[in-house]
């Protein structure tokens, strides 16, 4: 398989390597790095390519990350819901300067009550990664051995900014138990 452009740039650092490995283990596979190469559709761009045992081609596959672990395949139509009627951060962001109003009641707003439960997981996640984040003295994963630049740095700025979002206390009526 061949991985191109953006993705291929950034693909050891976010493990796609592994993760494909691991998708398609226990096959052999040999992912090839083009990241010099763009494809029109997408920069994140993969191509799969199934091979006989004597090495025909059987079967390719071209395929596109467009974020939030969505393929998409090029000329294919994708309906994409509208949750939100801001277009941007930007716009919730005013919205909740304007209105006087945490981030979080937008999103209860347009998403539902029982998206709660979900952002607890993922507000006790954030915590924990930005703890370990934080502690850890080893290297990021990838080949280049670089070393986490976080390390000894308070946390106090990271928590100041996710506070911003003003979670929702267990005393407001909204708030999940």
């Amino acid at each position: 398989m061949s991985l191109y452009g953006s993705l291929a740039a950034t693909g050891r650092g976010h493990l796609t390597d592994r993760a494909i490995l691991e998708a398609l283990a226990p096959n052999p596979t040999e992912i090839l790095w083009e990241v010099d190469t763009v494809l029109s559709y997408h920069p994140n761009g993969m191509k799969f390519e199934a091979l006989s045992p004597q090495g025909a081609p059987l079967e390719r596959w071209s395929v596109y990350s467009v974020g939030g672990g969505a393929l998409r395949e090029e000329g294919a139509h994708y309906e994409t819901p509208e949750v939100y009627p801001l277009a941007n951060l930007q716009e919730a962001v005013n919205w909740s300067t304007q209105e006087g109003r945490p981030m979080w009641e937008l999103v209860l707003k347009y998403e539902g009550r029982e998206i709660l439960d979900f952002l607890a997981v993922v507000w006790q996640q954030m915590q924990t990664t930005m703890k370990n984040g934080l502690s850890s003295e080893e290297v990021l994963p990838g080949g280049l051995r670089l070393s986490r630049r976080a390390r000894g740095a308070s946390p106090a700025p990271a928590l100041s900014l996710l506070m911003r979002w003003q979670w929702p206390r267990k005393t407001h009526p909204e708030a999940p138990s």
